[in-house]
């Protein structure tokens, strides 16, 4: 972390500010849309339509404020500087554990996602894993027990 700061990569802070515009350009029209069509059936103390809509509102900008909170708080490390002979940051790295194999990203915490293979930075095993090199073998432990891998490959994105 840089200044408090949590790392991302491109593609991650280029996908929280998609979902930022989306929601402020696409999402907010159509809920303002739907609160002025609403608002024209008259009473708006007993309009299940207009409460829905300003609920909806209410969570969109909730949500849009998060975004920019998170956005706010990122930095792209600059991954040139980085050792690529070694796990770190944004490194995809193939472990063996267990007579299978499976491949990681480390990334972001905002971007993580265990079913698409990324895994937080932050997380247990991606922190057993920073700094250490092919056919280096890493003990984690985890809610189920401890798991021993071997890495067997370590790449990095052009």
């Amino acid at each position: 972390m840089i200044d408090g700061k949590k790392p991302i990569t491109n593609l991650g802070l280029k996908n929280l500010k998609k979902q930022h515009t989306h929601l402020q350009e696409i999402v907010r029209p159509k809920i303002i849309e739907e609160i002025s069509r609403a608002r024209a059936l008259g009473d708006l103390s007993e309009n299940a339509e207009y409460q829905a809509a300003k609920s909806d509102q209410a969570r969109n900008e909730k949500e849009i404020r998060s975004l920019e909170e998170k956005i706010s708080k990122c930095y792209v490390p600059d991954l040139k500087s980085l050792n690529q002979q070694k796990v770190n940051f944004s490194s995809y790295v193939t472990l063996w554990s267990d007579e299978k194999e499976v491949t990681y990203q480390i990334v972001g915490e905002y971007e993580s996602d265990v079913e698409k293979k990324k895994i937080a930075v932050n997380s247990p095993l991606a922190r057993s894993l920073l700094g250490k090199k092919e056919n280096d073998e890493v003990t984690v432990r985890t809610p189920k027990g401890t798991c021993i891998y071997e890495i067997t490959n370590i790449e990095y994105d052009e």
